[in-house]
């Protein structure tokens, strides 16, 4: 009796052993590490939640992805969680690399990058200022962005036009006869997102001064000449005299103002080809849409159109506890399968090398109209007040704005942004925290 009683125990002590042993192995199989995700690219939201997904439930580091949209404010929502010590792990990168670097944001990545990295992103690793700064690489290439006028097809044939503006006096008319064939609609012919002045003018205005070869910093000289945006300014003033321009676009931020095109209620804005994935997904469209190159001045182009942010994505985050399990998901998601697979989908424009040689052409609607002619379409220097320079008072987005309705008489507001924005940039470069660039011999027509 005594030895069944032993034999028994015995039994339940290793029942007992194996049962303990069975519940560790599920917990470490079970513990994860969260990651948190941080973009500011909505118009692709289905495509990477779908793989977020796909990593969280097939990756075998034990990594969960938390993968956080915030369009809006981003950047000053980013930089907060910096100074609170609550920053993600990964993050999109909306700014140039100085920026990150200056601010300790973005981790270096340089001995993370293996030899078949270097090879499929070939010349695209040292782009500076986009993904690298002093030496140091942050993020790395996926797309870049190509800029382009969207007009309703629709709206135009309604107003009697047959084919988009190619300069600005056109451009002008063209608003005033859509707004005015359009009135029982409710319709206007120009919309501009001025809640925010620069995201709006960067990719409307500045876009024209780029192919008008009248972008404000003078690369030849190092020096600010914002008379050379005078034809500019007074053509967007006249959008608003006009009339022309959607109600309230002083306060329209850039996602109810694509609800308004994809209702057919705009003829006509300017953005990136981030705006097809916006029209297939976000703000789903019967409006018959399409693009084409930005309008300059004069109808010629005497300047290449920039192709924004070609080189950079993603970012790790310096206060990341996890960089390592970080990098493991930025190389998942910078595989070739899925770098392919955006650009087929048309939520961006390829520039990677290894993709563009395997990539076929989108079949989404509006893709054809984004395709980078690299004849046409290159990256453009950075100017110092977009890597750091410190402006006292207005922006000239801000004062572009102000003239646009009134507000600020366009002369003086000429002679005060040439006076701060170089007294800024004189102080800037003796003190040594910004570089006057100088580009000897700048063509904007052979970047």
């Amino acid at each position: 009796m005594q030895k069944k009683w032993k034999a028994k125990a015995h039994v339940i002590l290793v029942l007992v052993v194996v049962s303990s042993l069975m519940a560790g192995l599920a917990g470490a199989a079970m513990a994860q590490t969260t990651l948190v995700w941080w973009t500011h690219q909505r118009h692709d939201m289905d495509f990477m939640q779908e793989l977020v997904k796909e990593f969280n439930d097939t990756n075998t580091y034990g990594i969960k992805i938390e993968y956080n949209i915030m369009a809006e404010n981003y950047r000053q929502n980013l930089e907060l969680a910096f100074q609170s010590r609550q920053a993600p792990d990964i993050f999109s990168v909306a700014s140039d690399t100085r920026y990150l670097a200056d601010r300790n944001m973005a981790l270096p990545l340089n001995t993370y990058l293996n030899e078949d990295m270097q090879v499929r992103f070939a010349g695209l690793l040292e782009v500076d200022h986009i993904n690298s700064y002093n030496g140091h690489l942050y993020s790395l290439p996926n797309v870049g962005n190509p800029y382009r006028l969207i007009y309703n097809k629709d709206l135009f044939a309604k107003a009697g036009i047959t084919s988009p503006p190619t300069n600005l006096e056109e451009m002008v008319e063209y608003a005033k006869q859509i707004t005015s064939a359009a009135k029982n609609e409710q319709a206007y012919g120009f919309a501009l997102n001025l809640k925010a002045p620069q995201s709006a003018l960067n990719r409307s205005f500045d876009q024209v001064a780029m192919m008008s070869n009248l972008f404000p910093y003078d690369f030849a000289t190092g020096r600010y000449d914002f008379e050379r945006i005078r034809p500019i300014i007074l053509s967007f003033k006249q959008l608003v005299v006009d009339g022309s321009t959607f109600p309230g676009i002083e306060s329209l931020d850039i996602d109810p103002m694509r609800a308004q095109f994809a209702q057919g209620k705009i003829g006509m804005y300017m953005s990136a080809d981030w705006e097809i994935g916006v029209y297939a997904n976000q703000f789903t469209t019967d409006v018959n849409w399409a693009a084409a190159p930005i309008p300059t001045v004069t109808g010629s182009e005497l300047g290449r159109s920039n192709i924004n942010g070609a080189g950079k994505w993603l970012a790790i985050s310096t206060q990341s506890k996890h960089p390592d399990l970080a990098w493991k998901v930025m190389e998942w998601f910078h595989r070739n399968e899925v770098l392919v697979k955006y650009h087929e989908l048309g939520l961006g424009m390829s520039v990677v090398p290894s993709v563009l040689e395997i990539a076929n052409d989108s079949s989404r609607q509006g893709s054809e109209f984004f395709k980078v002619d690299p004849t046409a379409e290159f990256v453009w220097p950075f100017a110092p007040h977009q890597i750091g320079l410190a402006i006292e008072g207005r922006t000239y987005y801000d004062v572009i704005a102000a003239v646009m309705f009134g507000a600020m008489d366009l002369d003086r507001g000429i002679q005060d942004l040439n006076r701060r924005y170089n007294d800024a940039l004189d102080r800037a470069v003796s003190r040594g925290t910004i570089e006057r660039i100088i580009i000897e011999d700048f063509d904007p027509a052979n970047l």
